[in-house]
């Protein structure tokens, strides 16, 4: 019987897809069967698995298979991630940090990851495949479809802004915050700079907000919110701009690798998180521009 690894799902839709290709880069690596946990989406009101509308390579399981695989209690395994167990039982792997760590690669037998995994690194050999498997299932809705055609025929760059919680959650903007107005600016300046005619397409989710403040000479579209739970539609479309401005969102950073413009300008903010402590040098892919 062939060894499996269990990647958990935590988080919403980019967080999703970091957690499912590092699961998949080891299964292709080892031989592996793939399988993503959804017990703490379950848990979450606020969150649900999305990347199943992707055709990813994967077993979904609740957390009760996990239990039964294991034969050792998660909650204990959390508390006390060092204490040690037999051998055959899977190996609860928890990430150490914020960096890459090739380690996870050569662990053997049944594993299960839990962590984030913000590292193209963990990925890049499989990239082909990921651009394979990160299409979608079904058609986008007709709405979509129409800016997507726009944007296809333009020099289009996209431009995220992600506030919502960011903004109006004091403890997810003390650990998160968010990129200012200026920041904005600046990009677009560099855009501007570097091509010509460019066609802006907005994405947020504080469209009033981007349109009372974003202006620019050039045209610039706001793609509407549908609120019909079709998020990844979003990602989609705005990985098809030609270029992209992204926030400090693992949801924008994957338009933005998923672009596949062969000269794509991507310009991201040097501050990824307001905490001091998180280094995010393997977040960014090198060919990428940073903003102060």
């Amino acid at each position: 019987m062939k060894n499996i690894i269990v990647s958990r799902l935590n988080g919403g839709l980019g967080n999703q897809m970091f957690q499912y290709s590092v699961g998949r880069a080891i299964s292709l690596c080892t031989g592996r069967e793939l399988y993503l946990e959804t017990g703490n989406l379950e848990r979450d009101s606020l969150r649900e698995s999305l990347i199943q509308n992707f055709n990813i390579n994967c077993t979904f399981v609740n957390e009760q298979f996990l239990e039964k695989k294991m034969f050792w209690p998660i909650k204990l395994t959390r508390r006390f991630p060092k204490l040690p167990h037999p051998k055959s039982y899977t190996r609860y792997v928890r990430e150490k940090s914020f960096f890459y760590d090739k380690s996870v690669f050569s662990i053997r037998g049944d594993i299960c990851l839990e962590g984030y995994w913000q590292s193209p690194k963990y990925f890049q050999f499989i990239e082909s495949e990921l651009l394979k498997e990160f299409s979608l299932k079904k058609k986008i809705s007709h709405y979509r479809r129409m800016i997507s055609n726009k944007i296809l025929n333009e020099n289009s760059v996209s431009i995220h802004i992600r506030r919502g919680d960011y903004v109006s959650d004091p403890k997810t903007n003390s650990y998160h915050g968010t990129c200012s107005l200026e920041w904005y600016k600046n990009s677009m300046k560099f855009i501007e700079r570097s091509i010509s005619n460019p066609n802006y397409f907005i994405f947020s989710d504080d469209l009033d907000w981007a349109k009372q403040n974003i202006s620019s000479n050039h045209s610039i579209n706001y793609v509407e919110n549908q609120n019909d739970g079709k998020d990844f539609e979003d990602l989609y479309i705005m990985s098809l701009c030609k270029h992209n401005i992204i926030s400090n969102s693992s949801f924008s950073w994957w338009a933005a690798w998923m672009n596949k413009n062969p000269s794509k300008i991507i310009v991201h903010p040097k501050k990824w998180f307001n905490v001091t402590h998180v280094d995010t040098r393997d977040l960014i892919p090198d060919n990428w521009i940073e903003m102060p």
